[in-house]
């Protein structure tokens, strides 16, 4: 053999070499391609999971906290003086707004809180316009369901009738806290939106726990490109 032919010879078969490392590089780097990019898919879900819970969470908070200035208002006596109640109304009128708020800064369709909000809003709405004193005492409803009251016009009404104008809050009152007691019970509508929440999270979850044993294994005997396709299969019951 030449030395011409001999150099040919080792350049075919380094080159016959190049190519099967090539070959053989491409599945395993379509599969890494795979492993992570479902990794970030679960990991997009459960951090969007994960807000809502939190959401939904301080809007249950909201709720609660309505439901006791609720209370606080449906307990006014005929003794209280203006300043009493004018500080138990304010304190109710700024816990229910509470509730608008938070469903505005929570990613509602996951949640639900849009949901649970109209129906607290909705009672408050159908009050105002079955109460007519309360519109006489200076209550308003914005266009997002928040509450308005003009304390000018309120402070004039307790003024002239402040029997009246205690007994028409004790009812709103009395109202809003048992709308708030039934979104707020084991089987409403917010802890049912929670359990489904947490079920949804732990899902993912374990979804996570089984993308990483599958990267673990394909680590370890990642150079038998059959091997790939038995883990996602596991990976997919598991999910």
């Amino acid at each position: 053999m030449t030395i011409s032919e001999s150099t040919s010879t080792r350049l075919a078969a380094a080159a016959s070499a190049k190519q099967q490392a090539t070959q053989a590089a491409s599945p395993l780097d379509a599969s890494t391609a795979a492993l992570k990019k479902a990794d970030a898919r679960v990991q997009k879900q459960l951090a969007s999971t994960v807000a809502s819970i939190s959401g939904l969470g301080k809007f249950k908070a909201a709720v609660s906290q309505a439901q006791l200035s609720a209370r606080d208002l449906a307990g006014i006596k005929d003794s209280s003086t203006g300043e009493a109640v004018k500080k138990t109304l304010t304190a109710f009128a700024s816990s229910f707004n509470a509730i608008v708020a938070e469903t505005r800064s929570v990613a509602a369709d996951a949640s639900g809180t849009a949901r649970i909000s109209r129906g607290m809003t909705r009672t408050m709405n159908a009050d105002l316009s079955r109460i007519q004193d309360l519109r006489a005492m200076g209550f308003t409803s914005a266009p997002d369901g928040s509450m308005k009251i003009d304390m000018a016009k309120f402070e004039a009404a307790h003024k002239a009738n402040p029997k009246g104008v205690q007994d028409t809050l004790a009812k709103l009152g009395r109202l809003v806290e048992k709308t708030a007691e039934k979104e707020l019970a084991s089987e409403g509508r917010i802890a049912n939106s929670l359990a489904a929440l947490n079920g949804h999270s732990n899902s993912l979850k374990q979804q996570q726990s089984a993308l990483l044993n599958v990267s673990q294994l394909f680590a370890q005997q990642g150079k038998n490109t059959g091997f790939f396709g038995t883990l996602m299969s596991a990976y997919s019951s598991a999910s």
